[in-house]
């Protein structure tokens, strides 16, 4: 489940359920803004293996928090529900 904090919703219990099903996932730790670079790690591995993907990305983030260096950093994934993989 993931909670929806917006400018419409951040005082309802408003969630999204994602579908059931086979996830491609990306996991990362790293500058919210730096994001794209895992887009991309992503894409190339769906692509490379020839993965059907089924709808949307979801990023979902579980942690962001500053350091003791002052930089901030999020503990996070991306991912897209896939085509069962059928050996």
């Amino acid at each position: 489940m993931i909670q929806v904090e917006d400018d419409e919703s951040k005082n309802s219990d408003e969630m999204i359920v994602l579908q059931p099903g086979t996830y491609a996932t990306v996991y990362f730790d790293d500058d919210f803004y730096d994001n794209k670079k895992y887009y991309d790690i992503l894409i190339k591995y769906i692509n490379e293996n020839n993965l059907k993907v089924i709808g949307y990305f979801y990023e979902i983030y579980d942690i962001t928090r500053v350091g003791n260096d002052g930089e901030e950093k999020s503990l996070a994934k991306i991912e897209i529900l896939i085509e069962e993989y059928k050996k």
